[in-house]
């Protein structure tokens, strides 16, 4: 090793490094500086500062401070260069609309139509058996969309010659004052990259806190099955298994996050605490002076489906909870909405419209038999009476909140305020 080190010039495959990556994918790799050697505990060849970027890109897939490369000690003495793993310290990895590679010009001249058809392009190709990048930044943005920083961004990824890959990653977001921190182990199957992914989450855990979430926050851990679609920019979810605090769910969701953004979830809970997943204000739940013109539901087409046996709801222990809902760009419509409470059961469909600056809610209550107590606590009521209560109403008003509600929803057919309504 001490003669390979001494007679081989690791410089003298810097032309060779960026060939290859040219004529594997057509990315452009440029290193600063001299390359030399380290040799304990891996003979590896240590770079300054790297660049990838995609022809006719105006900003760089990939930069890094720092760049190491494993290589395997016998072939050097045949001067060939074979890289076992790529480690990045300190890197910013693009994965944003500007990173592409630039299309040509409309008005490009074209080959004569009986040319031979060059070979189909595969896009970026991944050959490297091992992949490391350590303290790094990523930059994540669709077109047209927010752009997000995922910061303190670790990824170790292994893969073979059928580019089956383990993966594990770390990261955090801090975004609009709410903060978010993910681990996850993992299986890739990269062999149809870059137009398909399939991905195997054997475990994330999370931690998501800040503005509009609990006190306590909410965390817990998912496994999933994914498969991404970066072609129709569609995903799909199956066999996911989710925790967030108490509460547990089990199922599916697909979606397309390129406009019109769609999600579809299917969901079943054997135990569902919403007391300790929603702040005391739903997100919905805004002031009058302020516009829903932000809300991400105005470009979001929903179709959401809940059971749960067991659900808690302001202090209100319902069992055998089932929505129905759809949003379609800030229209939401409640089909189902029912479940019981006690000996009693309700069932509450309706409406919640949030494309005009105020939120106007619509709702046909139906309670059966419900006792009164408990729904005085829950509206934050006087407890002073005892008893059940039936109604069939049909309610309506500005803002979804319990204060609200309490002091301007009306009853279209009878002009009566809800506490009204409420009284037996």
């Amino acid at each position: 090793m001490t003669a390979l080190v001494l007679l081989v010039n690791p410089n003298d495959f810097r032309a060779y490094m960026v060939q290859q990556v040219e004529q594997r994918s057509g990315y452009q790799l440029q290193v600063s500086g001299d390359l030399r050697w380290h040799v304990w505990p891996q003979l590896s060849i240590l770079a300054g500062r790297m660049s990838l970027t995609a022809p006719g890109a105006s900003q760089p897939l990939v930069t890094a401070d720092n760049m190491r490369l494993d290589v395997d000690l016998w072939p050097l003495l045949s001067h060939q260069l074979s890289v076992t793993q790529v480690m990045l310290k300190n890197a910013v990895v693009r994965v944003t609309p500007d990173i592409a590679a630039a299309q040509p010009a409309k008005n490009a001249p074209q080959g004569p139509r009986n040319a031979e058809p060059s070979a189909p392009s595969t896009g970026w190709s991944f050959d490297i058996a091992q992949l490391r990048v350590a303290d790094s930044l990523l930059i994540w943005q669709q077109p047209g969309g927010d752009e997000y920083n995922f910061r303190d961004f670790n990824l170790n990824l292994e893969q073979d010659a059928r580019k089956q890959a383990t993966l594990t990653l770390s990261s955090s977001l801090t975004r609009n004052q709410r903060n978010a921190t993910v681990n996850l182990k993992g299986q890739l199957d990269a062999a149809q990259y870059p137009h398909r992914l399939s991905r195997q989450i054997e475990q994330l855990d999370y931690a998501l806190s800040g503005a509009d979430m609990p006190a306590q926050g909410i965390k817990g851990t998912l496994s999933v099955q994914a498969d991404w679609n970066a072609d129709s920019q569609q995903f799909a979810l199956r066999n996911l298994q989710l925790t967030a605090n108490d509460s547990m769910l089990t199922g599916q969701a697909d979606g397309r996050l390129a406009l019109p953004q769609r999600l579809a979830l299917d969901l079943k809970a054997s135990n569902l605490n919403l007391d300790n997943l929603l702040t005391d204000t739903p997100v919905i739940a805004q002031p009058r002076e302020k516009s829903n013109a932000d809300s991400p539901l105005n470009t979001l087409d929903l179709v959401l489906k809940i059971q749960a046996d067991k659900a808690v709801w302001r202090g209100l222990p319902l069992t055998g909870l089932a929505i129905d809902a759809t949003n379609q760009r800030g229209l939401m419509m409640l089909d189902t909405l029912k479940g019981s409470l006690g000996q009693g059961s309700f069932s509450i469909p309706g409406s919640i419209d949030i494309r005009q600056p105020v939120t106007h809610v619509s709702l046909q209550p139906e309670l059966s038999q419900i006792d009164i107590q408990p729904l005085l606590k829950a509206f934050e009521l006087p407890e002073s009476l005892q008893g059940t209560v039936s109604l069939n109403g049909n309610l309506g008003g500005d803002t979804l909140s319990v204060a609200e509600a309490k002091r301007s929803w009306q009853d279209s057919d009878n002009k009566q305020n809800t506490q009204k309504l409420l009284r037996p």
